[in-house]
C-alpha cells in the first residue's frame, strides 16, 4: 500500500454515512453504557472504501480540506483520505501530517452533554477520539510526524495541556480556507517549524471557498456559510454574515457525489430559505432558493435534493416559500420532507438579549407566534421537524422556562421532534466565558418543561415508526 505525505481521518463516530440516516448520528453523543459496541455500529457503520484503502465517501470537512489542498498545488497522490482502522496502511517514513476533523471530541457538544449529564457516562464521541489519537501518537513516536486537527469541535481542545495530552501539534479554529496553505507547505516540504500551535483562520469569500473533488456521507454540500443574526451562543455567528456558495461550485459538488453514487443531495446551511437572498431585514428571495433547486434537478443524475436548516422567522417572512419549495420537490418525485430547525426558548425576554436577530424581521416579543405560524405551515406541507431548546442560558428565570412550557404544549400534536439542550458555552462565542448549565442547577420548571417534552417526543413516537429511534433517545432526558 502506498504511503501518502498527508493522510487525513477522523474517529469512527464520524467515519459514517449513519446507514444513510444522518440523525442516526445521534449514537455517538450517548454512553458507552447505553447501548453495546455492537449496537454502535449498527448507527455508525463505516464507510465503504476503495480497493486501495482510501475511504468512497468521507465526512464535507475532510473533503474540503481535500479542496483547499489541491487548489494551493498539493497534488491528489500526495494526500489520502483514510478510515481510522486503515491509519497503519498510509502512514509510513513519507508522512509528515496526519490531519483529523473533530465534532465532539470531548463529548462537550450540547447534545453529548446534556444526554451525559442527565444520565451519567462518557460519551462514544469521546472514547472514539481519545483511541484514535492514542493510536496515532503510537505511529507518531515511529514516523515523526505533524499532527493537525480541525473541524467543527476544534474549540473543545483549544488548551495546551489539552493538546500536549491528545499529542497534537496544530489545532484549527474556525474557517480553514486561509490557514491550510502555508500551513501544510512549511510542514510538507520546508519541514519548517510552524510558529503558531493554535492558529485561528480567517473569513474566506464566498468565491474563495472551492467545490468538493469526491463524495461526501450523506450528499452532504455547502449552500452557505455564516448566518448573519448574531446569536451570542451559536458558533455561526463567528462567521459573520451569510455567505452564499456560488451556483456553479454548488453544481460542481453536487456532480461529484453523483459520481460517487450518492444521487441525494444535502444542502448545508444555518437557513437554506435565505440562499440567494439580499435582504438586511432577513426575508427571503424566493425565486433565488427555486432558482438553486432548479439548477440542482437540471443536473443528469441526481434523485433528490434535501435540506438542513430552516428558520422560523423566515418561514413566516415568506409565507408562500414552504408551499412553493414543496410543491417543486413533490413535482420531482421528493416523497418525505424533513429539516432541523432552532427554537431555543419561548421567553422573548432571552431571544430580546442574546438572539434579537433570531426572530428578523419581526420583534423579539413576537417570537412564540412566529414559532406557532411556521409550524403550523411546516405541518400543513407535511413536513417533520426537529426542533431545539436550550436550558440554562445565562440568567433565565422561573418565568422564562414557564413561557417555554407554555410554547412545547400549543405545539402538541405537531410532527415535532423537540431536543432539550442544557446550555454550553462554546469558547469562540459571546457567551463562552459563561458556565455550563447542568441538572444541578435546574429550576423546578425545568423538570416540568423536561416533562412536556417527554410526553410531547413519547406521543410522536407511537405514531411514527420512521423516526422512532431518534424520538426515543430523547426519552433518556425525562428518566
Amino acid at each position: 500500500m502506498k504511503q501518502a505525505t498527508i493522510v487525513l481521518t477522523a474517529d469512527e463516530s464520524m467515519m459514517s454515512d449513519f446507514g444513510k440516516r444522518l440523525y442516526y448520528g445521534y449514537a455517538a453523543c450517548f454512553p458507552t453504557d447505553f447501548f453495546t459496541k455492537s449496537k454502535f455500529k449498527t448507527f455508525c457503520p463505516p464507510v465503504k472504501r476503495h480497493s486501495d484503502g482510501r475511504v468512497k465517501l468521507a465526512p464535507l470537512s475532510l473533503r474540503m480540506v481535500e479542496s483547499i489542498l489541491h487548489q494551493c498545488g498539493f497534488d491528489e497522490n500526495e494526500y489520502a483520505t483514510v478510515h481510522p482502522t486503515y491509519l497503519g496502511r498510509f502512514v509510513g517514513p513519507k508522512t509528515k501530517i496526519v490531519g483529523l476533523s473533530a465534532i465532539d471530541p470531548r463529548g462537550l457538544g450540547p447534545i453529548s452533554k446534556t444526554i451525559c449529564s442527565l444520565s451519567g457516562g462518557i460519551p462514544y464521541s469521546r472514547v472514539s477520539f481519545a483511541n484514535l489519537l492514542n493510536r496515532i501518537k503510537a505511529l507518531k513516536e515511529k514516523y515523526s510526524f505533524n499532527v493537525v486537527v480541525g473541524g467543527p469541535g476544534a474549540w473543545q481542545l483549544a488548551d495546551e495541556k489539552i493538546l500536549d495530552e491528545y499529542g497534537i501539534d496544530h489545532l484549527v479554529m474556525g474557517e480553514a480556507e486561509n490557514v491550510i496553505p502555508e500551513l501544510f507547505t512549511k510542514l510538507v516540504y520546508n519541514n519548517d517549524v510552524y510558529p503558531l500551535r493554535i492558529i485561528t483562520g480567517k473569513t474566506p469569500r464566498a468565491e474563495e471557498i472551492p467545490p468538493i473533488l469526491h463524495g461526501t456521507t450523506n450528499g452532504l454540500i455547502e449552500a452557505s456559510r455564516g448566518c448573519g443574526r448574531g446569536c451570542a451562543w451559536c458558533s455561526s455567528s463567528v462567521a459573520g454574515a451569510m455567505r452564499c456558495i456560488p451556483m456553479d461550485v454548488i453544481k460542481k459538488s453536487a456532480e461529484v457525489n453523483i459520481r460517487s453514487k450518492m444521487a441525494d443531495i444535502l444542502l448545508q446551511s444555518d437557513d437554506i430559505l435565505l440562499y440567494g437572498s439580499k435582504s438586511r431585514k432577513f426575508i427571503p428571495d424566493l425565486d433565488a432558493v427555486l432558482g438553486l433547486l432548479n439548477e440542482l434537478y437540471s443536473i443528469d443524475g441526481i434523485r433528490g435534493v434535501s435540506f438542513l436548516h430552516f428558520s422560523f422567522a423566515s418561514i413566516v417572512a415568506s409565507p408562500n416559500i414552504i408551499p412553493k419549495i414543496t410543491k417543486f420537490l413533490k413535482s420531482h418525485g421528493c416523497k418525505r420532507f424533513e429539516v432541523q430547525i432552532g427554537i431555543e426558548t419561548g421567553g422573548p425576554r432571552l431571544i430580546k438579549k442574546y438572539m434579537r436577530g433570531k426572530a428578523l424581521p419581526f420583534s423579539p416579543d413576537e417570537w412564540p407566534k412566529i414559532v406557532k405560524e411556521a409550524a403550523r405551515t411546516l405541518k400543513q406541507n407535511k413536513w417533520f421537524f426537529y426542533a431545539t431548546l436550550i436550558l440554562g442560558l445565562p440568567g433565565e428565570s422561573a418565568e422564562d422556562v414557564t413561557e417555554t412550557i407554555k410554547l412545547v404544549r400549543e405545539l402538541r400534536n405537531y410532527p415535532i421532534v423537540i431536543m432539550p439542550l442544557l446550555f454550553v458555552p462554546v469558547t469562540t462565542t459571546q457567551l463562552g466565558e459563561y458556565k455550563c448549565f447542568s441538572y444541578e442547577n435546574m429550576l423546578k420548571e425545568h423538570t416540568l418543561l423536561l416533562h412536556e417534552v417527554w410526553k410531547q417526543n413519547e406521543s410522536l413516537a407511537s405514531r411514527d415508526r420512521e423516526h422512532e429511534f431518534v424520538i426515543k433517545s430523547f426519552f433518556v432526558l425525562h428518566d
